[in-house]
């Protein structure tokens, strides 16, 4: 592998996909034995819409029925859930529960601004979190003392933890840098140019994570992934793609097997999920749906299972849906409809 310095490029916003359409019903996924994690996600569908979660072989759970809930993040350690919402006087807020959804306790308002990007720290200690406004920047927040902290005045479009909640990665929309601080002393690590849809997943762990590279060769074309060092401020090529195809926010199933999102062509809307080697060799394409576009990879290491997000981009009345992929039996399963954002709690 190839060392050298930092010099990542241009600024290029994720499209998540969301929306509300009356009627739709939450079909479920019954497949999770007594020992599984939960797998949360947020409901769209009207009358039913908030935080659920599926357990066992259960139907979905409801954690949190509130219209307004925006973005959430889970706690591993403390078995809580942070989450931001829209209160019906309009004004923004973010509160903490347990795990259940019970102990419901508001920790910041944000009045007017509105209270975004958010990641808790596995042990429950801090909130990081967005607010857009008048008072542009990234916090964090002590859910016990209320005490807050300024961490950037600039806006982030990407906020996120390693997996031992030791560093804090965020992207600044004005600059178009990717930092990386350390939580304990706030040291900055890292700071250089990245788009945030090449950003990928944190190392099982911790140590480093993946950013892709566009280079310009007539059109723009992601060129190469590079594997991030946070403490010796490396990085050593990963894989180079072939031309004409580009890979979207890779996750790694563990520390030689990568998930990636796959276009082929400028002009294709859809992205598959394909199963790589960290030297580009594909193992497994996981879909193979080109009406379908995937997004929102969440790896579940504890039973090999994939949870994604996917939207039919051919109908006019498409919801986006959560799927399930088994990696034993290789088949994919409708865990909700109009339903985005899931994340397992394990």
């Amino acid at each position: 592998m190839v060392k050298k310095s930092i010099n990542l490029i241009s600024l290029i916003l994720l499209l998540v996909f969301s929306g509300c359409v009356p009627g739709n019903e939450i079909d479920v996924f019954v497949g999770f034995d007594s020992s599984s994690p939960c797998l949360y996600f947020l409901s769209r569908v009207e009358g039913d819409s908030g935080l659920h979660r599926v357990c066992n072989n259960e139907p979905p759970e409801k954690i949190v029925l509130l219209d307004g809930i925006q973005m959430y993040d889970l706690a591993l350690e403390a078995r809580k859930v942070v989450y931001s919402q829209i209160l019906e006087n309009g004004e923004s807020s973010i509160s903490i529960a347990d795990a259940s959804g019970d102990a419901i306790q508001e920790i910041v308002n944000c009045g007017t601004d509105r209270c975004e990007s958010l990641a808790i720290t596995p042990d429950g200690s801090t909130v990081y979190y967005s607010r857009y406004g008048r008072n542009n920047g990234l916090f964090a927040i002590n859910p016990d003392t209320k005490e807050i902290k300024t961490i950037s005045e600039s806006l982030p479009d990407l906020v996120d933890l390693s997996p031992n909640g030791q560093y804090l990665r965020f992207h600044e929309t004005d600059s178009g840098l990717l930092r990386v601080i350390s939580t304990e002393t706030l040291d900055l690590f890292l700071s250089f140019p990245a788009d945030t849809d090449l950003v990928g997943g944190w190392l099982p762990d911790s140590t480093g994570f993946l950013v892709g590279e566009r280079n310009v060769d007539g059109q723009i074309l992601i060129s190469e992934y590079m594997e991030i060092d946070v403490l010796s401020q490396t990085q050593q090529q990963v894989f180079i793609l072939p031309k004409g195809v580009e890979f979207f926010r890779p996750i790694y199933a563990d520390k030689e097997q990568i998930f990636v999102l796959a276009r082929s062509g400028v002009r294709n809307n859809s992205r598959e999920i394909q199963l790589i080697m960290q030297t580009g060799e594909i193992v497994s394409t996981i879909t193979n749906a080109s009406a379908y576009d995937h997004s929102t990879l969440q790896w579940n290491p504890v039973d090999k299972q994939l949870a994604f997000q996917r939207y039919d981009i051919t109908r006019s009345d498409s919801v986006p849906e959560i799927m399930l992929w088994q990696e034993n039996t290789s088949s994919e399963t409708l865990v909700a409809q109009n339903a985005v954002l899931p994340q397992w709690l394990y």
